[in-house]
């Protein structure tokens, strides 16, 4: 079964509006050490089919993605967090493999992150969940 992470990664990483801000830096679950800021994280936090009382399953399923924007400015975070939704949020693509019926954002959260190497410098993190319906092929 193909993976609902490559058509959204494929859609960000073509999108001219988040590869300005990032040029390129999409990690799957954690940034490697020292990436240079900003960039964009992401995890499938829930993937399950779309249960039904009749005979068989049927081929919809519905993922939750996590897509956390990471920059030193709350400025940067926040522009990189409104070009992934602007991506993503009400995009439909039939073609994919596998196809995509709708994407849409659940939830958002600001979440700062305190500095870890005794610096006085703070990581703005803006964390958004994503519902995307989908097909298996």
């Amino acid at each position: 079964m193909p993976s609902v992470v490559e058509p959204i990664l494929a859609r960000l990483k073509a999108d001219a509006s988040v590869t300005a801000l990032i040029a390129g830096r999409i990690f799957p679950g954690m940034a490697p050490q020292g990436t240079d800021l900003p960039y964009i994280t992401f995890t499938i936090i829930a993937d399950a089919p779309l249960n039904h009382m009749g005979p068989g399953q049927l081929p919809d399923r519905h993922a939750t993605m996590q897509i956390d924007c990471w920059a030193a400015s709350y400025d940067v975070a926040y522009r990189t967090r409104s070009a992934v939704n602007n991506s993503l949020a009400g995009h439909r693509e039939e073609s994919a493999n596998p196809p995509i019926d709708s994407v849409l954002q659940l939830a958002e959260r600001e979440l700062p992150e305190s500095p870890q190497d005794g610096s006085d410098v703070t990581t703005h993190r803006i964390s958004q969940d994503m519902s995307i319906w989908y097909r298996e092929t």
